[in-house]
């Protein structure tokens, strides 16, 4: 339990909003298998997300970015918009309708 609490408060400590889950202990089970992930399987991963190509990006910041991005799809839609808040993305005003309407 005390490995357990430490590795949360670790990764809280890089920025991966663990504490934001429901339940911060799932956060053992989503993130434990990226911190296994090769370079390679890591540089796989982020080339499925769609992001743009990055050629200077290391194991570490890959991994980081995997367990970021896990942590966020995991998240409840209010702790993700308190998330964006903290990060100075405003999501207030956008109820993710932007589409256009036929006259």
């Amino acid at each position: 339990r005390l490995f357990e609490d430490t590795r949360l408060r670790d990764w809280e400590a890089q920025g991966v909003p663990v504490m934001r889950l429901s339940d911060p202990k799932k956060a053992l089970q989503l993130l434990d298998p990226i911190e296994q992930m090769s370079f390679q399987e890591l540089s796989d991963w982020y080339k499925g997300t769609g992001f743009p190509p990055e050629k200077r990006l290391g194991k570490n910041e890959l991994g980081k970015l995997a367990m970021m991005v896990t942590i966020w799809e995991a998240l409840r839609l209010s702790e993700l918009q308190k998330e964006c808040g903290k990060h100075g993305i405003d999501v207030a005003g956008d109820s993710g309708t932007d589409v256009e309407q036929d006259a």
